[in-house]
């Protein structure tokens, strides 16, 4: 995916999500009980059912870890998955102290 900086912010290109199969289940994607609350129906594990199949995947999470996305489902992970793979990849510098 192509990724410009303008301003340090990224100006991504976005036609991808045209082939997204979540574009068929926007009740699963886009609700905004979805966004403002924690999964209480499953709704998470069915958003990434969906995804599972996407022909878009890849690039649907490498948006959501740029971004970075904090709420849904985005390229079958959920917010607290892509905080942990954003650690992975960006672990904190320690600081080695003399005891």
């Amino acid at each position: 995916m192509a990724v410009i900086w303008i301003h340090d912010v990224p100006t991504m290109d976005y036609t991808w999500q045209t082939q997204a199969a979540c574009a068929l289940h926007g009740d699963l994607f886009l609700s905004s009980e979805a966004h403002q609350f924690r999964d209480h129906g499953g709704r998470d594990a069915a958003a990434i059912q969906v995804c599972r199949v996407c022909p878009v995947r890849d690039p649907c999470l490498d948006h959501a870890l740029a971004v970075p996305e904090p709420h849904g489902v985005w390229g079958g992970t959920t917010p607290e998955q892509r905080t942990a793979i954003t650690h992975a990849e960006h672990p904190p510098q320690l600081t080695a102290r003399a005891c």
